[in-house]
């Protein structure tokens, strides 16, 4: 689903660029580059016997990493929960002209995919992201203590301006680590484990906590790229899927929490949290992996897209 999120979106093609009046406070920051890394799901201790193993602590609040992510909503002194909405950015001719390449572009990459091209994909042939299952507890700790200040979670939104359409109010709440290779030094401070799990993880795109709040509805939608897969970490599901979910391809589908869900974002697909908890998970935008051309074309929409308003609005917002 974007975070695209089909979160990222349309603007491989294009240099355009728009000037952001909105972002979170501004913080230094550097462009990480990313080599390919020899994943062994390596484990380093069980805490108490806990069935699920994590890696050790390197500076997070002390939190127990076994203790369920439970979010309570915040709401007004009326009682009322709060919502903020968002005005709709005007569509870029960058988008307008991925729109009409989308498809024959799709149909291209899909013949260079080395993992299967269906809505739905088998977690296990994806490269390293069994090490977030395997230390799900750790991550959900982390969220845990971000969302004790739950105020200062920003709307998606906020961060990616393009995305308002899917998002147009502050109910889908995210915490960036990374956006098109832009690291948040703040975020990644705060949540150190979380940082050096995904750091971990080849060629990881994107990387954020996404929080619904009770209410939210993500409208259906698709991404515009084969080049890369959703992958999706549950931290804290209140619900089975009809009240919970996401819909791919027609199909619904639940989120389980310390489960991996992946799937292809150029399907239609929504999502929803028709319950009283928010619903929180680890999202991660990854590159599929391809044979040559493909991988090459999947690069090269990379490096395009970075040149954008559409990464360069997210790049300022998170501080990198």
């Amino acid at each position: 689903m974007q975070p695209h999120p089909g979160l990222f979106v349309y603007q491989a093609v294009a240099t355009h660029s728009r000037a952001s009046g909105e972002g979170a406070a501004r913080l230094s920051g550097t462009e990480r580059q990313e080599p390919e890394k020899d994943m062994k799901h390596e484990v380093i201790r069980v805490p108490n016997g806990a069935s699920e193993p994590v890696i050790p602590s390197v500076g997070a609040q002390d939190v127990s990493p076994s203790t369920p992510l439970h979010v309570s909503t915040p709401v007004s002194t009326s009682g009322q929960v709060q919502e903020e909405r968002f005005e709709r950015i005007k569509e870029t001719r960058a988008v307008k002209l991925g729109k009409r390449i989308r498809k024959p572009l799709n149909r291209f990459l899909a013949r260079f995919s080395t993992i299967a091209t269906t809505p739905i994909i088998d977690p296990a042939p994806v490269p390293g992201i069994e090490l977030l299952r395997a230390n799900w507890q750790a991550i959900a700790a982390e969220a845990r203590a971000v969302l004790a200040e739950r105020d200062a979670v920003p709307a998606f939104a906020k961060i990616s301006p393009d995305h308002r359409r899917i998002a147009p109010s502050a109910k889908w709440k995210s915490f960036f680590f990374k956006g098109y290779g832009y690291d948040s030094p703040m975020n990644r401070a705060k949540c150190p484990q979380t940082a050096a799990l995904v750091d971990r993880i080849p060629n990881v795109v994107v990387a954020f906590y996404s929080v619904f709040e009770p209410g939210t509805d993500v409208p259906s939608h698709h991404g515009v790229t084969k080049a890369m897969l959703n992958v999706h970490l549950g931290l804290s599901v209140p619900g089975g899927s009809e009240v919970c979910g996401i819909k791919v391809d027609g199909e619904d589908h639940g989120w389980r929490e310390g489960e991996l869900f992946v799937f292809d974002e150029t399907y239609e697909h929504e999502a929803w949290n028709h319950t009283d908890r928010a619903r929180v998970i680890l999202f991660l935008q990854v590159m599929r992996p391809m044979r040559w051309p493909g991988r090459l074309l999947g690069k090269l929409f990379l490096a395009g897209v970075k040149r954008t308003s559409y990464v360069q609005d997210v790049r300022k917002a998170i501080g990198a």
